[in-house]
């Protein structure tokens, strides 16, 4: 009988833990845009540790707050165009070129929104810097109302490595109604069980 992790811990904890130590193990097997099997992955090692979660497809959008760069997921050129309010402080936008689903996975799982692959929005070139790492940020009853209908931001303030400052970063979330991702073969890789395996094994040694 296959026998499932000691659940004593709690939800915020395991998250906690899964932040820690996810997002190294998962760059050993896939791409840094990766994110339908990030979020494959991440529900899978809730699901090992007993805690339910939802994927939820966005659009994404990183800024600067002093750069008029943004990387963006999910919207096609005419839409990026249309992008009021914030389009005025926009005068050049980025985006991953690699062909496939265009949008964005998020996983919302013991309170918590988790983005496993906000950094694919690194550039050096425009000056947004995000290290290698899996983003979680607490959710409020409000801002999962905002996540599912309308538009979640939010403020980070990190590390800029080329210049020794921090910079202020803004992401915002807008909802995606676009299931395809679930018929990829990133959805669907039978291989993704056993990193998320690995993962929870892991988690259990990360320091509390």
């Amino acid at each position: 009988m296959n026998r499932q992790p000691e659940t004593s811990f709690y939800p915020e904890l395991v998250v906690q833990r899964f932040v820690q130590v996810a997002r190294p193990i998962m760059l050993r097997f896939m791409r840094v845009n990766s994110c339908i099997s990030a979020a494959r992955v991440t529900t899978l090692v809730m699901e090992q540790w007993g805690i339910s979660s939802e994927v939820v497809a966005v659009r994404l959008v990183v800024q600067c707050a002093n750069k008029q760069f943004a990387y963006t997921s999910g919207y096609t050129d005419e839409e990026l165009r249309k992008m009021a309010p914030h389009a005025a402080s926009i005068t050049q936008t980025y985006r991953d070129t690699v062909k496939g689903w265009t949008g964005h996975l998020v996983v919302v799982a013991a309170g918590h929104l988790i983005d496993c692959t906000l950094d694919q929005a690194h550039s050096e070139e425009h000056h947004i810097w995000l290290t290698n790492g899996v983003f979680a940020c607490e959710l409020t009853g409000d801002n999962v109302d905002a996540l599912r209908a309308g538009e979640l931001g939010m403020r980070l303030v990190v590390d800029n490595d080329e210049t020794q400052t921090l910079d202020d970063i803004e992401v915002r979330y807008m909802p995606l109604v676009d299931d395809s991702w679930r018929e990829t073969e990133a959805w669907n890789e039978q291989e993704l069980v056993f990193l998320a395996a690995m993962i929870s094994r892991a988690m259990k040694g990360a320091d509390a």
